[in-house]
């Protein structure tokens, strides 16, 4: 199949964060431009990460227009938000490919929680993957979260019981699901072609009540790239050097906001061509 233009929906791996050298400082002048901006994104710091992701190479190689519509470091909800908008908005049509990859289901948050924020969605109660809710010396961030008036502090305390005696993920394994499931049927109901990846995170059944709550089974694996698996996972053995900062896997200690640089975002693309080329064909 043909397409006239490619839209990637999802967070900083879709948005090409690590593609190129980027120093901290460099980084934060361009996040502190006052040029326009990209979905809240300053448009100087839109204009130099894009043109290395998956997207723009895969673009590239079908020889299409590319949309991204990312944000760093936002969470399965929103990406959820922004495939409905592109939709709405009639960004996409039947000669658009979308595709959308999800972020990890940790970045969520409870919503039967207070926040004390005055936007109620920024106050979010859960890390930003997976790995920083196994590792307890990185929980600092989640329980000072929060100002310093007697019930926020309160609100404070009460996060390490909510971790330790009440949590369970399997309410974001839903949450996430039905995020995927809603984006699915509505792109499947216009008509447009689509494929969906995860980024960093597989979502994938543990248990028999995993599966009796979260609604796996309605998901179309048809459209999607390896579902039990992710980008990171297909990449984790290669000794190259593909990693934001242009070091190989093996000189990596800490995971969590990892990203691949230009070359590892080629093997992104190059992946999802060969799956592409099947599936529309």
């Amino acid at each position: 199949m043909r397409f006239k233009k490619i839209i990637g929906i999802g967070d900083s791996w879709t948005f090409g964060e690590g593609s190129f050298l980027l120093s901290k400082e460099e980084q934060q002048k361009l996040l502190n431009s006052n040029s326009e901006k990209i979905l809240d994104i300053p448009k100087d710091y839109y204009d130099f990460c894009t043109p290395g992701s998956w997207v723009a190479q895969l673009a590239k190689m079908y020889g299409c227009d590319y949309e991204i519509h990312a944000v760093p470091g936002c969470s399965n909800e929103t990406i959820m938000n922004n495939s409905i908008r592109c939709i709405n908005e009639n960004f996409a049509n039947k000669d658009t490919l979308v595709i959308v990859m999800w972020s990890s289901k940790f970045r969520d948050r409870i919503f039967a929680l207070p926040s004390y924020e005055k936007d109620a969605t920024s106050d979010r109660w859960m890390f930003r993957s997976e790995e920083m809710i196994l590792n307890r010396e990185l929980w600092d961030k989640f329980i000072n979260s929060g100002g310093d008036n007697p019930n926020e502090s309160l609100f404070k305390k009460f996060k390490k019981k909510f971790i330790a005696e009440i949590f369970n993920d399997i309410i974001l394994d839903y949450y996430t699901m039905c995020y995927k499931l809603y984006v699915q049927f509505c792109l499947e109901e216009k008509g447009i072609p689509y494929v969906m990846c995860n980024a960093f995170e597989k979502q994938i059944p543990h248990t028999q009540n995993d599966k009796d709550i979260v609604p796996y089974h309605l998901l179309n694996k048809k459209y999607y790239y390896k579902p039990e698996s992710s980008m990171y996972d297909e990449m984790i053995d290669n000794t190259s050097k593909i990693w934001e900062g242009n070091v190989s896997r093996n000189d990596v200690n800490y995971e969590n906001g990892l990203h691949p640089n230009f070359d590892g975002y080629s093997i992104i693309a190059k992946k999802l061509k060969k799956f592409i080329d099947v599936v529309h064909k």
